[in-house]
């Protein structure tokens, strides 16, 4: 028998599924990384693109920038424009887009090192789609972006007034205090 089983064994068979759900490994997070990896690649996208115009790489310089720019603004969540990305809030289409915006930087040496750190954002994209990870959302529901501190705070005080509330009522009910249904 494995360790698991052995633990639902004892804790009784009532609470087998919490035994082994909470051995579960924790969730990935390979959208937050691809879109670390995204600001970084629109970043030396931008400075290898003009570093490679300086040098003489006339075309391929300024498509580069020209790419860079909107990966940066994809990436850095600006309320006003997050609006309107459509179809870029899925990650399917956003890992698809970065592997076209790739190309151009495999044209010159100088910009290659951009495309390769945008190919590593779209497979974290596209893993994590696959994975079925979901996304914050920049704008929720016609708000501007809440403030993650407040959020936290919020959250724990719901979560401690929902917990008493579901103390007292199951109190109420003959239920022991503590005790959960």
């Amino acid at each position: 028998m494995s360790g698991i089983f052995k633990v639902a064994q004892v804790i009784g068979p009532g609470n087998a599924v919490a035994a082994v759900s909470s051995q579960a490994p924790p969730a990935t997070k390979f959208l937050e990384y691809g879109r670390w990896i995204a600001i970084g690649g629109a970043g030396l996208s931008i400075v290898l693109g003009t570093l490679a115009t300086v040098l003489g790489r006339w075309i391929t310089g300024p498509i580069v920038i020209a790419f860079g720019i909107p990966v940066a603004i994809l990436e850095v969540p600006f309320p006003p424009i997050a609006k309107h990305m459509g179809i870029f809030n899925d990650y399917r289409w956003r890992a698809l887009a970065y592997i076209l915006i790739m190309i151009p930087t495999f044209f010159s040496i100088i910009t290659f090192v951009a495309g390769i750190v945008l190919f590593a954002a779209a497979c974290c994209y596209g893993y994590g789609a696959f994975k079925g990870e979901k996304g914050k959302p920049i704008v929720e529901s016609g708000k501007e972006m809440a403030n993650p501190a407040e959020d936290a705070k919020k959250g724990g005080k719901e979560v401690k007034k929902d917990s008493k509330q579901k103390q007292k009522a199951l109190s109420s009910q003959g239920a022991a205090p503590g005790e959960y249904v």
